[in-house]
């Protein structure tokens, strides 16, 4: 609710099936009132991941520490081949 300040439709999902826990959020680009769509502004997925850092601390869940590498980087040594290394 604080980053769509409820005018935009959303839900979150969250695997649990998998080793690693972990959520989806999935919002509409547009309002609910049809009037607009989600500004996504420099910085967006920024707002989100702290937002969700916030939530997270609040109710006891782990936050995992990034650094601005990318996703192959934090997976490390567990990081499966790729199409184009086999």
């Amino acid at each position: 609710m604080s980053l769509t300040k409820g005018n935009h439709a959303f839900i979150v999902c969250t695997h649990v099936d998998k080793q690693h826990i972990h959520s989806h959020i999935i919002f509409n680009s547009t309002s609910l009132d049809c009037t607009r769509k989600f500004w996504n502004f420099w910085g967006s997925c920024f707002a989100i991941r702290r937002i969700s850092d916030i939530l997270c601390l609040e109710n006891g869940l782990s936050v995992i520490e990034t650094s601005r590498g990318s996703y192959g980087t934090w997976l490390g040594d567990e990081k499966p081949p790729t199409q184009r290394s086999v």
